[in-house]
């Protein structure tokens, strides 16, 4: 496993160690993993193998630790988990994969002694009793719904790390791209002019650089509307038979989604694929529809934490 520190004030470190090795962190010295920040505790955590799992525990510290935000006294880690101890931030990659067989759980000790929250209970081989016996269609809607499952899951774990909120953007319309099979991905905002946007996260198939058309046509629908939209084939639907804009871009299908924030449908959530024939389906615009309900949530959380700044910033405010 590989442990990287990625907070400011700590140099840019990387420790590699074995998966069954003992690891404790903390200010002291002869910690495996010495920290300078005055807020971690001389012996502030360890990690650990246990049933060929990777785990964390808070060793008694002052400031107790955080996984993905959740503060815990232990918990499973799982590849790309985010450990917070004091003001210093850990990574974690290059985690052991659970072995066939093995329990999926993910036991989380929190600081309550009585309280244990498991996230996930199937061992992998109960999955197949579960399964057996399914028809083909009854197989395939439990893998879309685990699919399904999966991308909230991973949107909650952004949601609950230290990210900012642009790299949050970012990071959960690329979830989402990846999802739904998209050649673009982008939030749209409004600007302080009529008729202008502010691209907030943009993700791409192909080049990070691409340019992105979107029919005003479509956004406006969507905005007034106050819906969802998914457009097949620009070509047959006659909502969107003046949009040019599609046409030129190459796109086969599209959908979007608005954002509801700041006390109204303020921005859209849109995603498109280009000169393909595979369209998308009522599963991609339920998981959109879904995903811009969760970053209107965000940008409202944003927009406030600017007003706090920005009131501070007045004269007079001490």
């Amino acid at each position: 496993m590989k442990i990287t520190i990625l907070s400011e004030g700590e140099n840019a470190r990387v420790f590699d160690f074995n998966d069954t090795a003992e690891v404790v962190v903390g200010r002291d010295e002869p910690c495996d993993i010495s920290l300078s920040d005055s807020k971690v505790s001389r012996r502030h955590a360890r990690i650990f193998s246990r049933n060929s799992r990777i785990l964390v525990e808070d060793l008694g510290s002052a400031n107790g630790i955080r996984v993905n935000g959740l503060k815990v006294k232990e918990m499973a880690l799982e590849e790309g988990d985010k450990v917070s101890l004091g003001g210093v931030l850990l990574g974690f990659s290059g985690m052991p994969p659970v072995q066939p067989g093995q329990s999926v759980n993910r036991m989380v000790r929190v600081e309550k002694r009585t309280q244990t929250v498991v996230l996930s209970v199937l061992p992998h081989e109960k999955v197949g009793v579960v399964l057996e016996g399914a028809s083909a269609d009854e197989l395939a809607s439990l893998r879309e719904d685990h699919r399904s499952l999966r991308v909230l899951h991973e949107v909650g774990r952004v949601l609950a790390s230290q990210m900012g909120v642009e790299e949050c953007l970012h990071t959960i319309v690329g979830i989402l791209r990846e999802f739904s099979e998209a050649d673009t991905a982008c939030i749209l905002v409004r600007g302080t002019d009529e008729g202008e946007w502010t691209v907030r996260a943009f993700r791409t198939l192909t080049a990070p650089d691409a340019q992105m058309q979107i029919s005003e046509t479509i956004i406006r629908r969507s905005l007034e509307e106050g819906v969802a939209i998914l457009c097949r084939d620009p070509l047959t639907d006659k909502r969107f038979q003046g949009s040019a804009s599609m046409l030129v871009e190459g796109v086969t299908s599209a959908i979007c989604a608005p954002i509801r924030f700041d006390a109204g449908f303020n921005g859209v959530l849109s995603l498109d694929r280009r000169n393909r024939q595979a369209v998308f389906t009522d599963k991609e615009l339920r998981m959109a529809t879904t995903v811009a309900n969760i970053l209107g949530l965000l940008l409202d959380k944003d927009r406030m934490e600017q007003e706090v700044r920005r009131r501070d910033r007045l004269p007079g405010n001490p």
